[in-house]
């Protein structure tokens, strides 16, 4: 089993990184993520992976500037 090919829905991905189903889609149509492979679905581990550069990097920089 490769888990690096896990996928699961946005629900479930905002789940597991403990945010809001909308503030994932968010971040991905702004490309603050990257992780989604289609309709509905999301590479755990990119999507994870991402979701942390991103949170390091707002934590280093401060939070990005709303337009």
């Amino acid at each position: 089993m490769d888990v690096l090919a896990w996928e699961t829905s946005t629900e479930e991905m905002a789940k597991v990184l403990g945010i809001h189903p909308r503030t994932l889609q968010k971040l991905q149509k702004e490309n603050w993520i990257e992780g989604k492979v289609g309709h509905d679905r999301w590479n755990v581990a990119k999507t994870t992976r991402y979701y942390l550069n991103h949170v390091d990097l707002t934590r280093i920089m401060g939070k990005p500037s709303q337009t």
